[in-house]
This record gives structure tokens, C-alpha cells and sequence, in this order.
């Protein structure tokens, strides 16, 4: 099972329709080659979407129409073998199905359990289909496009206190409701220059995100010091991370870390069968492996200079570097990769082979070193 960067497969099925002789006969002998090795070409739910979000119409069909034409292909096995190609988020629960009903408790027995039912293969034939099935797909992946710009520039502004301790916020006196309002202004202006900064630069409207991002967390902040109690506290209690891993030592960026990663936890136990308890304290941080290696690639993207709406989906797709055979990824993907391979953490050891994206046509050997190593 190989997995190849988007941009790899968007260039290779452009030159696999192109005019130019040269072109073809490059790509035709990649995907020769690739299937000469026994490569199945994995397409997860996140190689999808990239790929069918392209604004020109007859660039999507020609990519569908590549994608019919590999010989071999493979993609995730949705949970509860639903049709379609499975996402992150459906691999994850396959990790959380073996962690709670076949009693795999650390995340090597976990990807061990996964691996062996994960992967659904076939030609990309059978795999296409009809085009015109592809049509919901293809605008549910277009309509996406700036909300994730809008995600990752929002997750690149991080407080300025993120890194204070738990301990100090909570001795902290809350600023009273009127001061807030003065300084609303310079909030607000502060926001957007961080977007203008670090955020994705293809955003549309800036200032629009940077204000309503503004607007939403004074009124977040004013509706909580409407009722009675403690300000401080009350923010604290909109974080769903159980008080039993809570420390005073804890930054508020840990802890908000904790909180994302309890926040992704409760979606993926809601579609579990069984209805079990699902938590921090029930599933402790660091267990399911592709929850843990997200997070720990999100991390580092947030951290980055400028951020990208690629960055999810770069994100979801270097988490198949749990599975797949191999995985290639762009420069900076790659890099994170490496950084966490070497951190010894929880999954250090079970991220696969990985490659940085280059021109393909060099990719067959390093692809063949790895799966012969």
C-alpha cells in the first residue's frame, strides 16, 4: 500500500492526458512500474477530496478518469463497512472499536488489530464507478475549501498566555465587563494582524475573519460573567477534559491540546457501536494511535510561520504513514514526521516509511528500497 501525495497524483494523471508525447509516456510508465512492484495506490476519503475540489470541471473528470484507469488501488475501510473510501476520522474508530471490544490496550497491539481488516482493494475501474456519482463529492469538496483556510489560520492565533500554568490562570482577576468593551478595538486589531501575518494567504476577507472571530469570543466571554460565579472558573468549565488530569503546573496551551484531543475523542465515540463511555479517563491520552499523531502534527503546523488550509488535509493523509507501506508527503509534512519518529513518543515507532515529494518519476525506486527493506 503506497501512499502518494495529492500534488504527485494531480500531476501524474495531468501528464497521463496530456498532448505532449513525452508527458504520457512518463506517466503511463510510472503507473506501469508502480504496478509491476505490486503497489496498491491508496485513496483515503482526504486524497479525494483534494483531488475533486479543483474549480475547473474538466480537470476533475480527467483525474476521476486517471483514477479509472490504475490497475491497482486501495482505500480505508469505512467503519461498519459502509461504502465508500474511509477517512481519518474512520480509521480512528477502528482504533477505538479495538481498543474497547478486542481489548488491544497501547497503540502497537492497535495498529497491529487494524491493519490486518483495514485496507479494501480492487481496479480503479470498479473503484470509479459512474462519473456522475462523483457529482455530491465534488461539490461537498469545493464548498470546503475556504472553511479550511479559515480553520487553520483561526488555529494559527494562539493567546498569549498559552503558555501560563494552570495554576497562575486561575489566581488571575478577571477584567470587569466594561474595560473589555474599551478595549475591544485593539483586540480586534491585534487579531488581524496575526491573520494577515500567519494565517493562509489565500483567505478571501481577513478582516472579516479576524472580527467575527473577535466578536464571537467577547460575547462567549460576556454571556459566561452574565451568570454568577467565578469568570476564571467559568471559562475553565467550557474545556471537557476530566478535572483527574488537570495539574497546576499545566499551560493553557496543554490543556487546550487535551481538550482537542477529548473534542475529536467524543466525535469518533459517537459513531462506535455499543454506546460505551468514552473519554479521557477511559481512553487516556496517547492511545489511539492516529488521534496521537494528529495532534502531534497539528502542533507543529500551528507553530509554523504561516499556516495553509492544505494543512488539514496534509494532516489526515500523513496519519496513513501509520499503515500504508509507505507515504509520501510535502517538505514540511515530512520534516514533522521525522521530528516525531525521532521524539520517542507514543507513536514514534509505528510511523512507516515516508517519502518527500519530488518529480515522480524518481519515486518508483525509492519506493521499491523501501518495500524490498
Amino acid at each position: 500500500m503506497v501512499s502518494l501525495d495529492t500534488a504527485t497524483l494531480s500531476r501524474v494523471s495531468s501528464d497521463f492526458w496530456a498532448a505532449d508525447s513525452a508527458r504520457r509516456e512518463n506517466s503511463q510508465t510510472f503507473v506501469r512500474s508502480l504496478t509491476e512492484l505490486g503497489v496498491h495506490v491508496v485513496l483515503s476519503q482526504s486524497h479525494l477530496i483534494e483531488l475533486l475540489r479543483h474549480e475547473n470541471d474538466d480537470v476533475v473528470a480527467k483525474r476521476l478518469k486517471f483514477i479509472q484507469k490504475l490497475p491497482l488501488v486501495a482505500s480505508p475501510r469505512p467503519y461498519l463497512d459502509v461504502s465508500g473510501a474511509g477517512s481519518m476520522a474512520c480509521i480512528a474508530t477502528h482504533e477505538l472499536h479495538a481498543f474497547i471490544y478486542d481489548d488491544c490496550k497501547d497503540p502497537v497491539s492497535i495498529c497491529s488489530s487494524v491493519r490486518e481488516g483495514l485496507w479494501q482493494t480492487g481496479t480503479g475501474e470498479s473503484y470509479v464507478g459512474r462519473l456522475e456519482d462523483w457529482n455530491p463529492l465534488i461539490h461537498a469538496a469545493r464548498a470546503t475549501i475556504e472553511q479550511d483556510r479559515v480553520i487553520a489560520t483561526v488555529s494559527r492565533i494562539s493567546p498569549q498566555c498559552s503558555s501560563m500554568p494552570l495554576g497562575h490562570f486561575l489566581s488571575i482577576k478577571p477584567v470587569p465587563k466594561i474595560l473589555r468593551n474599551h478595549r475591544f478595538p485593539q483586540f480586534t486589531d491585534k487579531l488581524l494582524q496575526s491573520v494577515r501575518r500567519n494565517g493562509d494567504k489565500r483567505l478571501l476577507n481577513p478582516d472579516s475573519v479576524a472580527h467575527n472571530l473577535a466578536t464571537r469570543t467577547q460575547a462567549r466571554i460576556d454571556r459566561l460573567d452574565d451568570d454568577d460565579g467565578d469568570l476564571v472558573y467559568k471559562l475553565l468549565s467550557q474545556y471537557i477534559v476530566p478535572s483527574s488530569l488537570l495539574r497546576a503546573e499545566m499551560t493553557l496551551g496543554g490543556l487546550g491540546d487535551l481538550d482537542l484531543l477529548a473534542r475529536r475523542l467524543e466525535v469518533i465515540g459517537d459513531a462506535l457501536v455499543g454506546d460505551p463511555q468514552v473519554d479521557l479517563e477511559s481512553v487516556p491520552p496517547g492511545t489511539l494511535p492516529t488521534l496521537t499523531l494528529d495532534l502531534e502534527l497539528t502542533k507543529r503546523q500551528v507553530a509554523a510561520e504561516r499556516v495553509s488550509g492544505s494543512d488539514l488535509g496534509d494532516g489526515h493523509l500523513a496519519t496513513l504513514a501509520l499503515y500504508a507501506d509507505v507515504t509520501e508527503v510535502d517538505k514540511r509534512t515530512e520534516a514533522y514526521l521525522r521530528q516525531i519518529r525521532n521524539s520517542g513518543g507514543p507513536v514514534s515507532q509505528l510511523i512507516g516509511h515516508t517519502l518527500k515529494t519530488t518529480d515522480y518519476p524518481g519515486l518508483v525506486d525509492q519506493i521499491a528500497r523501501h518495500l524490498s527493506s
